[in-house]
């Protein structure tokens, strides 16, 4: 009984201990990777906003419905190529927060990072090596 008791204890504290991690940090190639992904999907918004904009400007104006109206007359076809114009220009200012996020991804990548580097200097003590902050720039192709 006893060890049925520790079992089920020992069972439950392993659903509360932390066990490691997968989620490895980004490298500059995941940032590019991310950049392109954004970038891409930045552009389909743009180009299917210009497209349904452009479409709800060249569907035809339809019929009046009221015969009688000589100023701001309503039209068949006016919800609809309003509707189709709207979504279209929503899409293309929607694409704007992407193109931003894509640049921003891009500069990650091209991140600047500060590291000590070993160098030897022959004038103070030969083969004793010294360490100085560096600034390194990376740039991957």
């Amino acid at each position: 009984m006893k060890r049925l008791w520790m079992f089920l204890l020992l069972g439950m504290m392993v659903h509360l201990c932390w066990s490691q991690e997968t989620d490895a940090p980004m490298t500059a190639e995941d940032y590019y990777k991310q950049s392109n992904y954004r970038n891409r999907t930045g552009w389909l918004l743009l180009g299917g906003g210009a497209v349904l904009g452009f479409t709800g400007v060249l569907i035809p104006m339809g019929n009046q419905i009221d015969e009688n109206c000589w100023l701001f007359c309503k039209r068949e076809n006016e919800d609809l190529k309003l509707a189709l114009f709207l979504t279209g220009g929503l899409s293309m200012v929607g694409s704007i927060p992407v193109f931003i996020a894509s640049g921003s991804s891009y500069r990650k990548g091209l991140r600047l990072e500060m590291k000590s580097k070993r160098t030897e200097l022959p004038f103070r003590m030969p083969n004793v090596p010294v360490y100085h902050p560096a600034v390194q720039l990376t740039i991957t192709l």
